[in-house]
């Protein structure tokens, strides 16, 4: 990590239990990254609604299904249950669902890989884990609300999102491995979601083949810390500050299946 030029340090057996008094014995050491940080994604959602609102963002949470209409050169708008809506320009930021979205033609369609994620959270004493810790098989990370957060599968199980059995036991196997007082802890909640691959790992944002028409999708693990910078692009996108990033092209999958000429 460090020759990446992430601040760490290696911690022996007797510091990592300093650090973390809940690990169990069969922890030998561990790498210490002083500046990892982690978001309550839930509240980051709240905060980023209220932000959108306040700027006179009309938000429709409640849409039902929607898709777009656009002649054979540009995006026209959106279509919903409410009726039509002309636009200049539409952004597709679906996740998971990016790729579903109707009436896209097939130059401007983005092959987005639904990955599923399952998790679940533990009621446990405040300060019983102080950091975040990854341990082999699964993460944790306490949140203020004494919740202790334990994930997460990767599972290629397209849009299934059902918590499963093998799932959660491969988590808490995980786990109690590490830290065997988890095992008095109450479960509180399990959840899966849908993370939003993409083909070469790399997200698409930006400018696809039809005009108006973008995209910012495919940030699979990351979405919430390339956010900010997602955003911004975006922006500058529609503003015309911006060419975009080429290696998050939309239309880099086209283009490298296209027929090469003899």
């Amino acid at each position: 990590m460090s020759a990446r030029g992430v601040a760490a340090r290696w911690l022996a057996r007797d510091e990592v239990h300093a650090f973390e008094p809940a690990l169990g014995a069969s922890v030998r050491g561990a790498a210490c990254c002083e500046r990892e940080g982690h978001v309550d994604n839930r509240r980051l959602g709240r905060a980023l609604h209220a932000a959108c609102e306040a700027l006179g963002v009309r938000i429709d949470a409640n849409a039902g299904s929607v898709s777009i209409e656009a002649d054979a050169r540009r995006v026209l708008g959106v279509r919903g249950p409410d009726g039509f809506v002309p636009a200049d320009a539409v952004v597709n930021a679906g996740g998971a669902w990016a790729g579903e979205l109707g009436g896209v033609p097939p130059q401007a369609r983005v092959r987005v890989v639904p990955v599923k994620g399952q998790m679940l959270a533990l009621a446990m004493p405040r300060g019983f884990v102080r950091r975040v810790v990854w341990i082999p098989g699964a993460y944790l990370v306490p949140r203020d609300d004494r919740r202790l957060l334990v994930g997460a599968t990767v599972e290629d199980a397209g849009f299934d999102v059902r918590v499963t059995a093998r799932g959660i036991a491969g988590l808490l196997g995980a786990a109690l491995a590490a830290l065997p007082a988890l095992g008095e802890l109450a479960v509180v909640e399990t959840w899966a979601g849908l993370r939003p691959g993409s083909i070469d790992g790399l997200p698409y944002i930006g400018a696809t083949a039809l005009g108006g028409y973008f995209v910012a999708t495919g940030h699979y693990r990351n979405g919430i810390l390339l956010t900010p910078a997602t955003a911004t692009l975006v922006a500058d996108l529609l503003e015309g500050r911006s060419a975009g990033i080429a290696a998050f092209s939309p239309q880099r999958d086209h283009e490298a299946s296209a027929p090469v000429a003899k």
